[in-house]
């Protein structure tokens, strides 16, 4: 229910949610699809990504919000304003899985202006959601991946002493919440270097700035990005 945090907050009615990503994949069967459907919202549910097929689906069938990968976003980036299809139903595209550049959410603003552009941050071991990004009509500042969930706790520790790291300072990603992994599956080796006293230790880099905002840099290990999904190098 973390994920829908912002329906409670913005007051929204019930949503119609465009969903291709996989089901097998924590973004598309909780962070769409269950957690959708459990407050009320219509999910639309295709096979696999096609751009001709998504713009012609949100058109007909009025989507308002659609979550996507950064390569979806950049493809919406490349094509522009050209798209034949009515898109102005559409009032909220988020990305996650993978950092996005501030240059591609700029670009995304410009080619579907009444779409608010947010990024959000979560990893299987945290059961989807970690950070979300609401503006609330703020000032924006793309590259965020937004503020804490409600019930998550998250510090920056030093990569190699593991001390606590002052605001604004680059580190390691932890967090602690009830959405947390109790281990991984008969490896006990693993769950041990990632659960520490509590803390989830992501092999995430990142910081938090001044105002709470949650910025995502890199990883510690090398990881290869195939469409959203990690495949960790040799």
């Amino acid at each position: 229910m973390m994920a829908s945090q912002g329906q409670d907050l913005l007051g929204d009615p019930p949503n119609v949610f465009l969903c291709f990503l996989p089901l097998f994949h924590i973004f598309g069967l909780s962070v769409i699809t269950y957690t959708r459907m459990s407050r009320g919202n219509s999910v639309v549910l295709m096979k696999r990504f096609e751009m001709e097929m998504v713009l012609r689906s949100i058109e007909r069938f009025k989507v308002t919000h659609m979550y996507v990968v950064p390569p979806v976003m950049i493809a919406l980036a490349k094509q522009g304003k050209s798209t034949k299809y009515e898109l102005s139903s559409l009032r909220l595209l988020g990305s996650g899985a993978a950092p996005l550049g501030k240059d591609v959410m700029e670009e995304v603003a410009k080619a579907i202006p009444k779409a608010e552009i947010i990024q959000g941050y979560g990893l299987t071991e945290s059961c989807g959601i970690i950070s979300l990004e609401y503006s609330f009509g703020e000032s924006r500042q793309f590259g965020s991946t937004g503020h804490l969930v409600s019930g998550v706790e998250g510090k920056v520790v030093s990569v190699d002493t593991l001390q606590l790291l002052p605001p604004n300072q680059l580190g390691e990603l932890c967090f602690r919440g009830p959405n947390m992994m109790q281990g991984y599956f008969k490896n006990p080796q693993a769950t041990n270097l990632t659960l520490k006293d509590g803390w989830l230790h992501t092999g995430d880099l990142g910081y938090f700035d001044d105002n709470g905002q949650l910025f995502v840099v890199d990883r510690i290990k090398e990881l290869i990005k195939y469409k959203g999904f990690q495949i960790p190098g040799c």
